[in-house]
């Protein structure tokens, strides 16, 4: 489904197709540990199942709702880096090579299974990282104030471009708590 898009989805059909894969993932036994089972999933789903979360985790500790749409989703940072073709390839990649992990852990042994479960969550942190996405409390703990010493490094660790540090906004749930009591008086 290449630019310009053929097939276009919709909400009916996203979740048409999330009914069918939860119900797929619960109905299909995969290996005779469960909790080989669960990881095979994981797996299999580790593409959208890694953005949403990620996204969900962004947004919460960003004091935005969790819920609010953006554009830092994974393929929206592909295709800032790469043509929207590339991008698209990259995804089907990836979805592939998660598809052949889960298959080849269905078919081990429990070892093999974790190792192979161990090797995917390290790949998706490295794929992280080179899409740019910082460890979440990197910012707060690691980002010293500036020294003589650090000769420019909180300007080059700088969430912003142009080296200012972003005013922190409020949490979310900060944010909801001014709401109530301001609707209370």
């Amino acid at each position: 489904n290449f630019n310009p898009a053929s097939i276009f989805m919709g909400n009916s059909g996203s979740y048409l197709l999330g009914y069918a894969l939860a119900v797929f993932s619960i109905q299909t036994p995969t290996h005779a540990d469960p909790i080989v089972s669960v990881m095979i999933v994981l797996v299999i789903l580790g593409l959208p199942v890694l953005d949403t979360a990620y996204s969900f985790l962004r947004r919460f500790l960003n004091g935005t709702s969790p819920f609010t749409a953006d554009s830092d989703h994974v393929h929206h940072r592909l295709v800032r880096r790469y043509s929207h073709r590339t991008a698209v390839v990259i995804m089907y990649a990836v979805g592939a090579l998660l598809g052949t992990a889960g298959v080849v852990m269905a078919g081990s042994e429990f070892n093999v299974a974790v190792t192979v479960f161990a090797a995917v969550i390290f790949a998706g942190i490295v794929g992280l990282r080179l899409l740019g996405y910082v460890p979440l409390a990197f910012r707060r703990l690691v980002v010293p104030e500036k020294s003589s010493s650090l000769n420019g490094t909180r300007e080059a660790l700088s969430p912003t471009s142009n080296g200012h540090a972003r005013r922190p906004r409020p949490r979310f749930g900060a944010r909801m708590r001014s709401l109530e009591s301001s609707s209370q008086t």
